[in-house]
């Protein structure tokens, strides 16, 4: 299953709509994201997820790397997260976990 790829448009707007410039030093701003409200806004369109889970036993099917650059100020800076998708089947049911990685 394909969750990542099939609904990359969808993440990638909750991903946009959940960027905030961290401008506490003003001479190294950077853009962040708001792992909340971005993980808020994938609830409601991504199968049922945890994202408190311990995954190091799990395998990771897909990942989906997404990247902004703003397009309205060349100074702003840059962010580019990677989404990791786990799954694991138990008693025939499928749970999935998130992981978010930022660079």
């Amino acid at each position: 299953m394909n969750v990542l790829s099939s609904n990359k448009f969808k993440i990638q707007s909750a991903f946009v709509k959940s960027l905030f410039i961290d401008d506490e030093n003003k001479s190294s701003s950077r853009l962040k994201i708001n792992k909340k409200l971005f993980f808020e806004k994938l609830n409601s369109f991504l199968p049922c997820f945890d994202l408190e889970q311990d995954i190091s036993n799990l395998k990771k099917p897909e990942s989906l790397s997404l990247y902004h650059k703003s397009h309205q100020s060349p100074s702003e800076p840059d962010i580019l997260i990677e989404i990791s998708l786990y799954e694991e089947t138990m008693n025939d049911d499928k749970k999935y976990f998130l992981k978010i990685k930022s660079y």
